[in-house]
This record gives structure tokens, C-alpha cells and sequence, in this order.
């Protein structure tokens, strides 16, 4: 009978088979289509829908994970939709840099052994601060605003010799906790912590970093958008990228008020930081349907002077749209950061190219 008949599936058809069994998985977790959502919210999650389907048609293991997907794509998204913008109009300042994405996986009591040194690493292993290094004092574009003491100016060390066991070490690569060694070993500041930092004031630390041991310039190479056989090279200085400073001062707590417009409220918000960034991977991998409402939360101190977490969940759950709004906006409006967006001219053509990061933009001069 015909329904005995063997198939065959090609290479191609397997390949659909299963990316169709994934792509539901994804509709789950980007639900683009939930009522509740504002338009920056289904804006962010089709972006982001559309990367991992994209991400989905290489073979797994040469995959992006969620991590590092979703940390490339929430600050890309983020200047896309502003947040990464200030009201005031961006400067120009030396020594700033774009951002650096978190690789392959979130590690949890994981150990990674050094092959350099044999240390081992884990989430709790602690950070030795490069003290008695060479050292200069930095301005990051948050201004020390949202950190305990709020220095103006931070102490930051030179990348040197002994960072290179950090910086070539293969398992804290592919687990992302180099960069958390990395950047809080660089900070002379027992007050800070990398969780605590803004993403930009991260990217202004890996800039000055970068900046500090190999130069200004950075060249890489990107394909020609409207010539496929066209690899263009393509040099940045990186002293030039824009930034945007926070101006606004912050509380004790170092938080911004606002009055919600329908309701009354008085809302004490913070700027997106690191902290927050892990938690939305975590909710990424969980495939969790709450990661725009969570990210929301996160960010809110107190609203009308309660500062119980459930309470504000419960809080933001009943708040008219346009408050919820307003919300965004408002931390929109102070978010701190560099302008990721590069604009590359091919002869008669210009367009649009995100930073690339990779990690040659550290380890290579």
C-alpha cells in the first residue's frame, strides 16, 4: 500500500522537520501577538523572534546560546527602540567603546580550570582586584550617579601581562565570567561590582581598555549588503563614538522620581544594569512568558512607597497602559550609553552596520 511506501527525507527536509518542531518553542516564548504588550514590547520580541529563527537554521553546535543571543540583541534592540539615548544631545568623548557580548552559556557551580595556571573558576569564585597596578581615573557615562559614594571619576587599571590568563582562557570565554573577572579585577573600587554596572558604563570600560593597550583604531571586515561577492574593511576610532551622559542626579538609593500621569504614583525607578541582564537570560533560557514584565520590575524600587517586590508586580499588573508607559519613556529618556550604530560607505552606498563583537576586539590589537 502506498502508506507502506519508505520516505526518504534529503538533508533539506530533515533540517525543516526540525526547525519546525523548534519554531514552536519559539512562538511560545515570543508571543508577538499577547494584547498586553506595547508596541516597543512586540517590537523588541519580533527582533528578537527573528534573530533566533535565523540562529536555528545553523547547525547546533556552531548555535549562538540564548545568552549570548539575547545579550548582542537587548542592546542592540535597546538603541533601536532609544533606550541607550539621553534627551540631551550625545557627545563625543575619548576613550569609549561599544558594547562586548556575553559568549556561548551562563555557567552555575561549573568549575573551569585554567589551563594557564590551573585556577579554578566558578560564579563564586572571588574577583582579585588589580591593585598596585598602573592606573588612571575614568569618567563613565553614568557619572558614578548610580553607585554607592557616586564617584564622579572611577579608578580603573591597564590591561597588563597577568590579565592574558583571563583573556585566553578558553573555558571562562564560553562561559561568559570573563567578563566579570575581567572588568571587575580592572575596577580599583571595592564599592562596585560588575553586576551593579549600566551596560554603558561597561562598554566605556572595555573601550578604555581596548583603547588603552592597542589604540584607537579598530579595523575588521563585513560583506557589502548589496554586493554579496564585496567584503568591505572598515576602520573605527574609537575615541570618536558618541556617548550620551547621565545629567540627572540620582537619590540615596541611587534611583530617579517620577508622578505616573493616570494613577499618581510616585514610581522610584534605576538604570538597566548587568544584574538585570543576567536575569533576563535566565528568563530567555527558561523560554519564561514574563521577560518584558520582569525587565519592567526589576528596574522599580517603589511605587507609591511600597517596596516589596511581589507587591510592585502586583502593582505594575493593574496600572493603566499609559502609566506603564510613561514608565518606559521616562527610563528611556536617562539611559546612559555609546552610540552602537556605525555607518559604512561603499562608494555611492551608505548604510547602517551594528559593532561587530567578537573577541579578537580584546585579545588582537
Amino acid at each position: 500500500m502506498e502508506n507502506n511506501k519508505e520516505v526518504k527525507l534529503d538533508d533539506h527536509q530533515v533540517k525543516g522537520y526540525n526547525l519546525g518542531i523548534e519554531k514552536q518553542d519559539l512562538d511560545k516564548v515570543y508571543d508577538i501577538e499577547n494584547p498586553a504588550l506595547t508596541e516597543e514590547e512586540k517590537f523588541f520580541l519580533a527582533q528578537m523572534k527573528e534573530r533566533a529563527l535565523k540562529d536555528l537554521e545553523t547547525p547546533k553546535e556552531q548555535r549562538v546560546s540564548p545568552a549570548a543571543l539575547h545579550d548582542k540583541e537587548i542592546v542592540k534592540l535597546r538603541s533601536k527602540l532609544g533606550l541607550d539615548n539621553e534627551t540631551s544631545e550625545p557627545t563625543t568623548v575619548k576613550k569609549l567603546i561599544p558594547d562586548v557580548p556575553k559568549p556561548v552559556q551562563e555557567v552555575k557551580n561549573e568549575t573551569i580550570v585554567s589551563q594557564q595556571t590551573k585556577k579554578i573558576y566558578t560564579e563564586e569564585t572571588e574577583v582579585e582586584r588589580d591593585w598596585g597596578s598602573s592606573y588612571d581615573m575614568v569618567e563613565l557615562p553614568t557619572r558614578g550617579k548610580i553607585y554607592k559614594g557616586k564617584p564622579k571619576r572611577v579608578k580603573l587599571s591597564y590591561l597588563n601581562g597577568s590579565d592574558e590568563d583571563i583573556l585566553t582562557n578558553q573555558g571562562l570565554l564560553e562561559s561568559g565570567l570573563y567578563l566579570k573577572h575581567l572588568i571587575e579585577r580592572k575596577i580599583l573600587d571595592n564599592n562596585i561590582c560588575y553586576e551593579d554596572l549600566s551596560l554603558g558604563d561597561r562598554n566605556a570600560i572595555l573601550l578604555w581598555l581596548r583603547a588603552t593597550a592597542y589604540g584607537n583604531e579598530y579595523t575588521f571586515e563585513l560583506q557589502n549588503p548589496y554586493k554579496e561577492d564585496e567584503v568591505i574593511e572598515h576602520t573605527v576610532d574609537l575615541s570618536e563614538l558618541p556617548v550620551t551622559y547621565l545629567d540627572e542626579d540620582t537619590d540615596e538609593y541611587g534611583c530617579f522620581t517620577r508622578i505616573l500621569p493616570i494613577s499618581g504614583y510616585e514610581v522610584k525607578f534605576r538604570i538597566y544594569t548587568i544584574r538585570d541582564l543576567n536575569i533576563a537570560e535566565r528568563l530567555t533560557e527558561e523560554k519564561s512568558d514574563k521577560l518584558v514584565s520582569e525587565t519592567l520590575s526589576n528596574q522599580i524600587y517603589s511605587i507609591d512607597g511600597v517596596t516589596d517586590r511581589n507587591e510592585i508586580k502586583s502593582i505594575l499588573s493593574k496600572l493603566r497602559i499609559k502609566d506603564t508607559r510613561f514608565i518606559r519613556d521616562e527610563m528611556a529618556k536617562i539611559e546612559p550609553g555609546v552610540d552602537l550604530e556605525l555607518e559604512i560607505a561603499s562608494g555611492d552606498e551608505r548604510f547602517k552596520y551594528p559593532f561587530p563583537f567578537d573577541f579578537d576586539f580584546l585579545l588582537f590589537g
